[in-house]
């Protein structure tokens, strides 16, 4: 899904609606309140309140019960938050940008600084198509911890967050700053590059979206089949994915 700036959706304008929709879909319930929306927007919560109910005109939004102050996204919701503003990516270089996420993914794979590794990497939405001219690549990252032992790991997760030189205006931020990390050395600094804050259960559940996997670290589990697909050119997906599946050996 593509917005531009100075669009509207609902009335409002289509970045500031984006915002609500990635501030409420970011949370761990996929729900918030108003007040939360207006801190994430910085604005009034009355404000906030009306953007909501605007947007739920619209249907992007629904109650998470009847006329109370708690909102989750819809399916269209869902889509809005992961819109891009940005110019049209060319097909090649969308190849060469998750090329290089690949390679990126197996050295968080060897080196023993990442506290999370990549299990696997499924691509949706317009990469998946045979267009030529895409809005951004769509990814979603199934994870594992670095170690085994629980407590050890929690415990090398706090040291990680104290290491940092960052500042996080909040809690979850800091909480999270060990996968985010790793998240940001994928991406690469790349605008084009999202990757979903939601896991594959819930891309499928809310959106249902079919992933295709691009990246699988067989040292890991094996890939939940609903999400294995043919591994020849007659799937009419990219090129790019069948060279990824097949350099990894057989997920069959």
């Amino acid at each position: 899904m593509r917005i531009a700036r100075g669009q509207l959706i609902a009335g409002v304008p289509a970045l500031q609606a984006r915002a609500v929709l990635r501030a409420i879909a970011g949370t761990p319930g996929h729900e918030a309140g108003s007040a939360f929306v207006a801190g994430y927007i910085k604005t009034s919560e009355s404000e906030a309140r009306l953007i909501l109910e605007q947007i739920e005109d619209a249907g992007y939004v629904e109650r998470s019960t009847p006329g109370g102050d708690w909102w989750k996204p819809t399916a269209t919701g869902m889509s809005l938050q992961a819109a891009t503003a940005m110019k049209p990516l060319k097909r090649s270089t969308a190849e060469r940008l998750v090329r290089g996420l690949l390679e990126r993914a197996d050295e968080v794979r060897c080196e023993a600084y990442w506290l999370w590794k990549v299990h696997w990497i499924g691509v949706f939405g317009s990469y998946t198509t045979n267009a030529e001219s895409l809005g951004d690549i769509d990814l979603s990252v199934s994870w594992a911890p670095a170690m085994e032992d629980e407590a050890a790991f929690h415990k090398t997760e706090e040291q990680r967050r104290r290491e940092t030189d960052r500042t996080f205006s909040r809690y979850r931020d800091y909480l999270y700053w060990p996968k985010t990390e790793v998240k940001q050395f994928l991406r690469n600094r790349s605008p084009y590059i999202s990757i979903s804050e939601h896991p594959p259960e819930d891309l499928s559940r809310v959106l249902g979206v079919q992933l295709r996997i691009l990246y699988h670290d067989t040292a890991f589990c094996s890939l939940p089949r609903t999400y294995l697909i043919p591994k020849n050119s007659e799937t009419g997906g990219p090129a790019l994915l069948t060279f990824c599946l097949q350099s990894r050996g057989s997920l069959n």
